[in-house]
């Protein structure tokens, strides 16, 4: 039994452990782009070198809006973002920044963990973490295919999250690989 709590902690730790050292790589690069993205969208128009001080730049027309909303123009998450994005987050800021991410693409990958009767598939995303993705939108006789430990990939829009240390990501799934 004592063999049983001694793995059981030393998983907890190296967990802990994975999740700093993602952490020191991860944050860094997401506040890179955050950086870049806002530099973007604030980099105002200038004049070129022969255009006169006293004759203002032609206007140029921006483009008819896309169809596709802004959310879908963003990178897609993976597990790991989440993880990340939760580490430093207090409960309240985790949960107003969970609800921020509903409608997110994000990827996944991971064995199946369990496969329930309403055809949602659980799935382990990230080794080492206490965080789970659950599939929804898999046809039933598919999801009546799968056995656990089987390997799934694709990606979908995130639905909900749910949990602070055990984090759940319910995910509309629309594309598998």
């Amino acid at each position: 039994m004592n063999s049983n709590r001694t793995l059981v902690a030393v998983v907890i730790i190296l967990g802990m452990i994975s999740a700093f050292l993602a952490g020191a790589f991860l944050i860094p690069r997401l506040q890179e782009r955050a950086k870049a993205d806002t530099k973007k969208d604030e980099t105002p128009a200038k004049a070129s070198p022969s255009t006169p001080a006293s004759v203002s730049p032609p206007v140029v027309q921006s483009p008819a809006p896309s169809p596709v909303s802004p959310v879908a123009q963003q990178p897609r998450l993976t597990c790991a973002d989440i993880v990340q994005l939760r580490k430093g987050a207090t409960q309240l800021q985790w949960t107003e920044q969970a609800r921020s991410l509903e409608g997110r693409e994000a990827e996944f990958g991971g064995n199946v963990l369990q496969v329930y009767d309403d055809g949602q598939v659980l799935v382990s995303s990230c080794p080492g973490f206490l965080t789970t993705m659950r599939l929804a939108g898999i046809s039933r006789e598919r999801a009546a295919q799968l056995t656990k430990g089987t390997n799934m990939r694709g990606w979908g829009k995130i639905s909900k999250i749910t949990g602070y240390l055990a984090v759940s990501v319910e995910v509309k799934v629309e594309k598998l690989e």
